[in-house]
């Protein structure tokens, strides 16, 4: 009996549609199924018969449909069909066969057949025809929807309920997608919808699924348990003449499981198999069953993941980095996302986040990524994750919304970085995931090519902000007056400390920022050429206005890249989310005196000494991407 997700999966009315020559018996079988006996006295054409869900072994409404050859509905009966069943005399010769398969073709109807060989009562001696599978498999290598044929007699009242048993079993447990009759073989779809499965229930990922594996698999997809004694039976029937190591010791590898499911088949027990498939969401087209959301329509709120989907997240990175070294190699990354259809996938690299030195992402850089793909595209991130394993009836648990306008319980915090034209936003960005300009090619061009528009990271663990994460993005406008601050918590504020203009142009943007009331952290780039002086007049500005210390950062590149350099660099980048955070956890740190007691909050934080582990951060020595100078 199906389970949950795969009831939504059927069909809830099959529609099966007799066709034949006059005279095949069509019409008795009809009668003889529903009187539960032979009748001699039936009409030419039986009226359309309903039978009620309750009534049938697969719980589904059916209908049931008799045709006239010559009648001119015949091709609008067989295009509105579940099914279409051939009846043909089992005394005659086969041909008209041919016909009526060329009928179904012209009427474009893609539906799967059953080969119905009546009257066999009739047939002199064995009423079994052992030749059957011989003559109709040209019939079945051409036409790929047959899917099963059967002989029956309507006066005998042999096979008759199964007639109709298997052309309803063809369209809720049709064959033909399951199976390659040419190979042999479970067709692409299947072989690889199962590989799926079966990596999804490898619940350590070691490419063997144990017998504990084995056991909450029976129970998940058929309700009950599979003693030791059962287990033992299938892997003997399994492991028979077979060199491939389909099972070893352990449990099964894929190649046996594969092999289980081909067994099913063989069987014609097509029913097991799809019981799995559409308990794991599979349509019997082998497209998989996705979330049907709306979030994306909520105007009014956010959507993060949840607890549960960090969790969720943290879980698959755990079980992919098989090499316990923090990270996710390609290799393992490529596995992760291995069942994922091109399509789907939500991302095909891990720039913007934290990684190690050959580009793979740590925990913090892949949660990252996740959740700034839910912040951005929640149905797109609700879709991947069932792929990657969720049940799509409770990924939404994975997942919450939070109202637009209620910063305190987003998890992700959008910064935009402002500033004149030329100081070194894109390079600010590049610099923050870690990585440093290529000064052979020049700065513009090298960075831009590297770089993704946004840079994520998580605010740090031992902040008043652990466990919420930054967005920073490069807002491109001409000027204050065109920038839409509504999606953003703050900004960076960048100028170049050697040129004037570009401070004014800093300030204006502090304006604009300002009077929205949105949190603001100010950076002096290119201090590496001209330091910030002592007196320069944005400290005495910042400190009328009761905000943070300015920053003073310029970008490492690459023929300054060493040791003692990129130790600089992480301490910098460091000091800037410790900065973040700090604005996080008080705005009004990054906001004008004009703000209620905003400048006195930045004065009892300097006092108390709380805030001057961030300054102290960045008063390093040598080349990095921060620098406090002291002269």
């Amino acid at each position: 009996e199906y389970m949950g997700t795969s009831l939504s999966l059927r069909m809830q009315d099959v529609r099966i549609v007799l066709v034949g020559d006059s005279g095949v018996g069509k019409s008795s079988l009809i009668a003889t199924l529903l009187s539960e006996s032979f009748q001699t006295d039936v009409p030419k054409v039986v009226e359309q018969v309903t039978i009620a869900a309750s009534s049938t072994p697969e719980r589904v409404t059916t209908h049931i449909i008799d045709t006239h050859n010559e009648a001119p509905q015949l091709r609008t009966q067989i295009e509105s069909a579940s099914v279409v069943c051939i009846v043909f005399d089992a005394n005659l010769p086969m041909d008209c066969v041919w016909k009526w398969l060329e009928t179904i073709h012209a009427a474009r109807a893609t539906v799967p057949v059953v080969l119905v060989s009546s009257k066999i009562d009739l047939r002199s001696g064995s009423k079994a025809n052992k030749a059957l599978s011989k003559q109709v498999r040209p019939f079945m290598v051409q036409y790929k929807q047959i899917e099963s044929c059967i002989e029956c007699s309507a006066k005998h009242q042999l096979n008759v309920s199964e007639v109709f048993y298997f052309a309803q079993k063809a369209v809720l447990h049709p064959m033909a997608p399951l199976y390659d009759s040419e190979q042999s073989a479970l067709s692409r779809d299947c072989e690889r919808a199962l590989g799926r499965i079966f990596t999804l229930w490898d619940s350590d990922r070691d490419g063997i699924l144990s017998d504990d594996d084995l056991i909450a698999f029976q129970k998940h997809c058929f309700s009950s348990s599979l003693q030791p004694t059962e287990i033992s039976r299938v892997r003997q029937t399994i492991a028979a003449g077979d060199p491939s190591g389909a099972v070893t010791a352990n449990g099964f590898t894929l190649s046996g499981f594969l092999r289980l499911f081909l067994k099913f088949l063989h069987q014609g027990k097509t029913e097991l198999v799809w019981t799995v498939l559409r308990r794991f969401g599979y349509s019997n087209s082998f497209e998989l069953r996705l979330p049907e959301s709306n979030l994306a329509k909520n105007k009014d709120s956010v959507v993060q993941l949840s607890s549960a989907g960090e969790t969720f997240v943290r879980q698959l990175f755990t079980l992919y980095d098989k090499d316990r070294d923090g990270c996710l190699s390609a290799t393992e990354s490529a596995e992760l996302f291995a069942f994922v259809p091109e399509r789907a996938r939500p991302w095909n690299d891990y720039r913007g986040v934290e990684c190690n030195a050959f580009g793979f992402p740590t925990l913090s850089g892949f949660l990252s990524k996740w959740q700034a793909l839910t912040h951005e595209s929640a149905d797109t991130a609700l879709d991947v994750l069932v792929w990657l394993g969720a049940d799509v009836d409770s990924v939404a648990d994975l997942v919450e919304l939070v109202p637009r306008g209620s910063w305190a319980a987003r998890k992700l915090l959008p910064f935009c970085v402002v500033g004149a034209d030329g100081v070194g936003k894109t390079a600010l960005l590049q610099a923050l995931t870690g990585r440093y300009r290529d000064a052979s090619t020049g700065p513009k061009d090298a960075v831009s090519a590297a770089l993704p528009s946004d840079v994520v990271f998580a605010l740090p663990a031992a902040s008043a902000a652990k466990g919420r994460y930054v967005l920073v993005r490069e807002v491109t406008s001409g000027g204050p007056a065109g920038l839409d601050l509504s999606p953003f918590f703050g900004a960076l504020v960048a100028f170049d400390a050697a040129a004037p203009a570009s401070y004014d142009v800093a300030m204006s943007f502090f304006e604009a920022l300002d009077r929205a009331r949105k949190p603001v952290l100010f950076l002096a780039t290119k201090t590496d050429v001209t330091p910030l002086s002592a007196d320069h007049r944005v400290r005495a500005r910042l400190a009328e206005l009761g905000l943070q210390p300015v920053l003073e950062a310029f970008i490492l590149s690459q023929a300054q890249v060493t040791a003692s350099h990129l130790r600089e660099q992480k301490d910098a980048v460091d000091a800037i989310h410790a900065a973040l955070a700090a604005l996080v956890a008080d705005p009004a740190l990054g906001l004008s005196r004009s703000g209620a007691a905003t400048g006195s909050s930045w004065r009892r934080l300097l006092r108390g000494g709380i805030a001057i582990s961030m300054v102290a951060a960045v008063a390093v020595s040598g080349l990095a991407i921060m620098r406090k100078y002291r002269k």
